[in-house]
């Protein structure tokens, strides 16, 4: 199931989209139509499109391994505006930016739609490869709040925008090769730069579980997407002191904030995808 949430849609705009799903039953569109003076990408559009897609996972299986995330909108010379967008979906969603030339045409617009979705399958498919398949040795489903790398800097930004699935491929050895040189010898480890090592879960280890929703929707979405495709449910890391001492460090405890180790005396803690920590304090 591809989840397609369009940003900014006018009321005709709307209706036209949710043709698509006629056409496709792969495809379930989330397109809130907004107040004439909300239409493109704004603050409003944003939260819109935001509440109204969380409203439909709450509801939905989305813990299959093909199930999709693309956000769509129109772009905009606002980098504050665009900074939101990618905040609100964040690491969760595939970001898709549209032209403005069909902003009054209804169905020249859902033809455009379309195109965007049959362009970045396979670009997902990539995604998915690093994602679910090699989850152990790739960057892609690190906490982005909590190893501390340059690499974490770039993923937390729009860095798949791409023209082409080449280029795509590049972009994530590039990533790989920058994760791969932190691991550990003889280990199936990664050090950051706090001097954490983090242990990629084992499958058995990860009990089929959902991940931790979390307090916020934010928290929620990003515990089943990453950048646009399924985590492995449960997936997480083991994370230790890397010269083998109590946890010392300070992390981000997702929608809980920051949690001091120190005091707590432990060995190891697991963190998610999502920055969720277990077990709790």
């Amino acid at each position: 199931m591809i989840y397609c949430v369009f940003v900014g849609a006018s009321a005709s705009i709307s209706d036209e989209l949710h043709k698509i799903e006629k056409g496709r039953r792969d495809v379930k569109m989330i397109a809130p139509a907004v107040k004439k003076s909300d239409v493109g990408l704004g603050e409003r559009s944003i939260n819109l499109a935001f509440k109204t897609a969380m409203e439909v996972f709450r509801k939905d299986d989305i813990s299959e391994e093909k199930c999709r995330l693309v956000v769509i909108s129109y772009p905009s010379s606002n980098i504050s505006i665009v900074r939101r967008l990618i905040s609100a979906f964040g690491a969760a969603a595939w970001i898709q930016f549209i032209s403005n030339d069909n902003f009054h045409k209804a169905s020249k617009l859902r033809n455009e739609v379309e195109v965007a979705l049959k362009k970045v399958s396979p670009m997902l498919h990539e995604v998915s490869s690093e994602v679910f398949g090699r989850r152990k040795s790739s960057p892609l489903t690190l906490p982005l709040k909590n190893f501390s790398a340059p690499i974490v800097d770039e993923m937390k930004q729009h860095w798949y925008q791409c023209g082409s699935q080449e280029e795509l491929q590049k972009k994530i050895q590039k990533l790989r090769a920058g994760f791969s040189a932190r691991r550990q010898s003889g280990e199936c480890a990664f050090m950051d730069d706090k001097g954490l090592s983090f242990a990629p879960a084992a499958d058995g280890e990860c009990h089929g579980l959902a991940h931790p929703a979390g307090n916020s929707d934010k928290t929620f979405i990003r515990g089943k997407f990453r950048f646009g495709v399924s985590l492995f449910s449960g997936f997480h890391y083991d994370v230790k002191d890397g010269r083998g001492r109590t946890l010392q460090s300070t992390l981000m405890d997702a929608d809980r904030g920051a949690r001091k180790l120190k005091t707590e005396k432990r060995k190891y803690i697991n963190i998610h995808p999502n920055d969720v920590l277990l077990p709790r304090a």
